[in-house]
């Protein structure tokens, strides 16, 4: 994650930076994110499923929660056994000190 505007810091000059992070950490970088109020794009790096974007319809705070509704197909969301969403959940207390809740579309939220 990188302040806006920053990327191109994580990355380095010719991703001389990058490198040296998955050197020292014994991993492998795939998806960065610029930190902007857009959940979504939060969501989108985050999670297992990097196509799960276009099954979000809206993402917004719910009380002391980041609430993303979805369309009716929740699954690939959640994950099996609800791996995914907890995984989202334990990053974002982590993060923000806010949890993660995932509602189908047209269900009433908290807020209503």
């Amino acid at each position: 994650m990188a302040k806006e505007g920053y990327l191109g810091r994580v990355v380095g000059k010719g991703g001389e930076r990058i490198k040296a992070i998955e050197n020292d950490s014994g991993f492998r970088l795939i998806r960065t994110v610029e930190m902007s109020l857009d959940f979504k794009q939060w969501i989108r790096t985050m999670h297992p499923v990097g196509w799960i974007t276009k099954h979000i319809v809206d993402v917004d705070f719910a009380g002391p929660e980041l609430q993303v509704m979805l369309r009716k197909e929740m699954g690939a969301f959640v994950g099996p056994r609800g791996v995914y969403i907890r995984l989202l959940d334990r990053a974002f207390k982590r993060l923000l000190n806010i949890g993660v809740r995932a509602i189908e579309e047209g269900q009433p939220s908290e807020s209503e």
